[in-house]
């Protein structure tokens, strides 16, 4: 098994709490990420404040005649609303020639 880390931030050119609404949702997010064309989020944990803290989830993607599927468990570790989110992601891939 490869253990790979990556991180990073991004600039988006919108309001803060339109951005901020739209990272925080992790359905919503993935769903707009031009390479992802299918989401399925399952099994989703709460806090007492019903704010979602973790997700599993599955996203399909093709590139070029291969089909990848790819699994994984999305954990938010901190949030300061309009300010601050990091999530944990793990996940794994699992192709198919189509």
């Amino acid at each position: 098994m490869t253990t790979s880390t990556a991180s990073g931030s991004v600039e988006i050119d919108l309001p803060v709490e339109t951005a901020f609404a739209l990272v925080s949702d992790l359905e919503r997010f993935m769903r707009v990420v031009p390479a992802i064309d299918s989401v399925a989020i399952r099994d989703i944990a709460t806090s007492d404040d019903g704010a979602a803290t973790s997700y599993t989830w599955v996203a399909g993607t093709a590139i070029g005649p291969f089909r990848t599927h790819m699994r994984g468990t999305s954990t938010r570790e901190q949030l300061v609303p309009d300010q601050h989110l990091v999530y944990r992601h793990a996940m794994g891939l699992h192709t198919v020639e189509e």
